[in-house]
């Protein structure tokens, strides 16, 4: 079956957005991945919609893409009690289910998304095509 899209991805915030669509427009290279056709949409319930709703919208973009991603944080989805692993395990199954098969995964991070992309990495703010203020005091 031929797709319109490689990658849908489900994100939980802007943040993430940001990440995802820099990292897929900009960095393919660096990651040794190929570009591809994507489309990334933010949950309007963030990080607890991701979780209670994510794979239902997800099933709903089943034949638009050939893979598909489920990002959100941890802290503040309301799982926090389950850890990292099972939850991933857990919701991969139910996207499985949901008609994705083995094209798609659940990808919760830990620490959030945030605590990455302020660090003062250079790397990050290279991602972004910022100048980091690192960057700026190193000598050229």
């Amino acid at each position: 079956m031929s797709y319109p899209l490689d990658l849908y991805v489900l994100v939980a915030d802007g943040d993430q957005r940001a990440a995802i669509e820099g990292l897929l427009e900009t960095r393919t290279a660096s990651l040794g991945i190929r570009t591809c056709r994507f489309e990334v949409r933010k949950h309007p319930q963030r990080d607890p919609g991701c979780v209670a709703g994510g794979v239902q919208l997800l099933a709903l973009a089943k034949n638009q893409a050939e893979h598909a991603l489920l990002i959100f944080d941890h802290e503040g989805c309301g799982k926090e009690n389950e850890p990292v692993e099972e939850l991933e395990r857990r919701l991969d199954t139910e996207l499985a289910k949901s008609g994705w098969q083995d094209r798609a995964r659940a990808v919760v991070i830990d620490p959030e998304t945030e605590v990455w992309l302020w660090s003062d990495s250079p790397h990050v703010a290279a991602t972004f095509g910022w100048k980091s203020e690192r960057a700026l005091s190193e000598p050229g």
